[in-house]
């Protein structure tokens, strides 16, 4: 379209297309509210959102100081996987607990096709997620609870084939306690584990007599199965693996020494301690390779939530990505800017959406 010389017929025009246009668009979502997926920019926006109750290096810094950390991971989500991504800092104070932050997100969910919750303290973060995810009918995603873990368990298979180990049989110990350590033992649990143990502040979890809160009573009830009572030392004698999710989980080079031979280790928040050259190390395991792909496969499929079969077969995208030929004891996982990643990982999180999604007339008559 040519424009006048004074430049007012693109106004015009466009002036016309927001009277009728966009009317012809909000009448046609009022009858059908699902028509919004298709007509709208909904369907690829996600919301990057924190309250700056958790920014990294500073902890409780507040929103302003968060949006630096929001603004860069909307515009990784928008140059590694193609997403209209909106940093959001939340304001709502604490004196409610979460219920403000709950509130606000379920205030603007309309404009988005996904939630992205980044920054927030724990456990606070938890109680967040899951009263959104109720909710809410789009996905809610936290690194803590969904991208950490999926790196965690593609590198951890690595790490194992790597020593001639394997995740179903190696005698796995998770270090630390709260949102992090539970979300990546439950993973590692329903990726075919069969030997966790998992080791708080206050000791090892036991099956034992006695009931926990949730959710340690439900890693309680699925975890340590030979009863070992104790903390660290007794938790890692003879162990194959271990993952350390806190600074102050009681990892040292002494205990690792009394690991099974070849150890893999793996400390989540500082550096590894000092081991043998048997062993394979790892610490700044990054989200970036798993987030993009996740929410990308997501909002393709046009899910509503995020299970677990989607965060495995994200994993296994991650572990596979790297063949034999690469992998090795200072390489377990691809490059971050691997430009096969992304992708490859979208269509293996919409595949399981795309099956779920056939399964259910089955479900239904069944």
């Amino acid at each position: 379209m040519k424009a006048s010389d004074d430049g007012r017929r693109p106004l015009r025009d466009l002036a016309l297309r927001y009277t009728h246009g966009a009317g012809r668009l909000a009448a046609a979502i009022a009858a059908r509210p699902e028509t919004a997926a298709e007509v709208t920019g909904r369907p690829n926006r996600v919301a990057v959102i924190s309250d700056g109750s958790a920014v990294p290096g500073l902890g409780n810094a507040g929103p302003a100081a968060a949006l630096p950390f929001v603004e860069a991971k909307a515009a990784l989500y928008a140059e590694v996987a193609g997403i209209d991504a909106v940093p959001i800092c939340l304001d709502t104070g604490h004196a409610h607990g979460t219920d403000g932050v709950v509130a606000a997100v379920r205030a603007i969910a309309p404009t988005f096709g996904a939630v992205d919750l980044t920054g927030f303290a724990s456990p606070s973060c938890r109680d967040i997620e899951r009263r959104l995810r109720i909710a809410l009918d789009i996905p809610v995603f936290h690194d803590e609870q969904h991208a950490t873990p999926v790196v965690v368990l593609a590198a951890l298979r690595n790490a194992l084939r790597v020593t001639g180990k394997d995740l179903h049989t190696a005698r796995i110990v998770v270090l630390g306690a709260g949102v992090t350590a539970g979300a990546v033992t439950r993973l590692l649990l329903h990726a075919g584990a069969t030997d966790v143990t998992v080791c708080t502040p206050h000791g090892i979890l036991d099956p034992g007599p006695g009931t926990p809160p949730e959710p340690t009573a439900w890693l309680a009830g699925h975890t340590n199965p030979r009863r070992v009572q104790g903390g660290p030392a007794q938790a890692l004698a003879g162990a194959d693996a271990v993952v350390a999710v806190s600074a102050d989980g009681g990892l040292d080079q002494h205990l690792v020494e009394t690991m099974a031979a070849r150890p893999v280790v793996f400390a989540l928040a500082g550096p590894p301690p000092p081991a043998g050259p048997a062993a394979v190390t790892a610490t700044g395991l990054t989200e970036l390779l798993a987030f993009p792909g996740i929410v990308r496969g997501l909002l393709s499929a046009r899910a509503p939530r995020i299970t677990t079969a989607m965060l495995l077969a994200a994993a296994d995208v991650l572990a596979g990505l790297l063949g034999e030929d690469a992998l090795g004891p200072h390489r377990l996982l691809p490059d971050v800017l691997d430009p096969q990643l992304a992708p490859t990982m979208a269509a293996a999180v919409a595949a399981v959406e795309a099956s779920r999604r056939r399964a259910e007339p089955t479900l239904h008559q069944a």
